[in-house]
């Protein structure tokens, strides 16, 4: 994902919590006035901003449209993956600065790739 302007990620943060809270993403006014911004285009044009850096997607044509790709806050992912993780046989690894959750191989497996018999 591209790279945040500091009020791109209050933007971002901000309809995070409020979709959470309420189950529907904010309108431009409510950004507006959580960025202390007197203009709803300027709002606008960060939500678009984001929109063209991934991090959000239109559902529907309504004032209440947009939502949270998923992946879009890679801290926040790897925060979950964590708490996800119950036994000793899971990593995170990163790639391209974005986490994932993977499986160690076992013995077993390693054995099976290397065409040997258990």
């Amino acid at each position: 994902m591209k790279e945040l302007t500091q009020q791109q990620k209050r933007a971002l943060d901000f309809i995070e919590a409020s979709i959470k809270a309420t189950g529907h993403s904010p309108t431009v006014r409510e950004v507006a006035n959580h960025l202390g911004v007197s203009s709803a285009s300027t709002a606008h044009r960060h939500i678009t901003r984001l929109k063209e850096k991934g991090y959000l997607e239109n559902k529907e044509r309504s004032p209440r449209s947009f939502h949270l790709v998923s992946g879009s806050s890679p801290e926040r992912n790897f925060i979950n993956a964590l708490k996800d993780l119950d036994d000793d046989t899971t990593d995170i690894i990163f790639v391209e600065g974005e986490p994932f959750k993977v499986q160690r191989a076992t013995i077993e497996d390693i054995r099976e790739w290397r065409g040997e018999s258990s």
